[in-house]
């Protein structure tokens, strides 16, 4: 980053003199030929395209240069989770495969059945508040209703050997910027399945 700056400061002032010079050699031209005013005239413009082009690419290789660092900062703290489930489908596994820590995990109820328009069934898990790196929690599954967490006995539901329909679920976690991200995926009776892990 210093070089291209220096570098674009030297040729910078070498095009600024250059240009002060063919001026001043314009002015003094008054006796010389047109078309000799004209090709200096012309040699000037070039000169002037020539470091507008230069420094326009200079600035772009910059700002290319800033993008790549940002990226490179993100993928550096980025927590990515997978979930899938323990055999008895009795809890989420969840497990951390990227590189940074992740807070605030939690999930969105996933709707199991609607009992009636105000009272739906929901599992869920309860808050980890951080994971570090390639940690792996087990999340014991919770069912409720209205509120109320419900017998277990529920969980079936999402056992592919049991299940007749297929549930999304959706896990949301920060990382210590405080951007936030989700994975979702979907359980049931097409087995687990990730969908799509990424920003929120």
């Amino acid at each position: 980053m210093n070089k291209i700056n220096t570098f674009n400061k030297i040729v910078g002032t070498i095009l600024i003199i250059l240009l002060i010079a063919i001026t001043l050699l314009i002015v003094k031209m008054d006796n010389i030929l047109p078309f000799i005013r004209t090709g200096a005239l012309i040699v000037t413009t070039l000169i002037i395209l020539r470091y507008t082009i230069e420094t326009r690419r200079l600035r772009e290789e910059t700002h290319k240069l800033g993008e790549q660092s940002v990226l490179q900062t993100e993928i550096q703290i980025r927590p990515l989770l997978i979930v899938t489930f323990d055999e008895k489908m009795s809890c989420f596994i969840i497990k951390n495969i990227g590189n940074g820590i992740a807070l605030n995990v939690e999930t969105e109820g996933i709707p199991i059945l609607a009992l009636d328009v105000n009272s739906t069934l929901k599992f869920s898990f309860a808050k980890i508040e951080v994971m570090t790196q390639n940690e792996e929690m087990k999340m014991p599954i919770k069912v409720f209703g209205d509120a109320q967490e419900l017998s277990s006995d529920w969980v079936a539901n999402l056992d592919p050997r049991y299940a007749n329909r297929n549930y999304e679920f959706r896990v949301k976690y920060e990382n210590i910027n405080g951007n936030k991200y989700q994975t979702i995926g979907t359980t049931g009776k097409g087995g687990v399945h990730i969908k799509k892990i990424g920003k929120v």
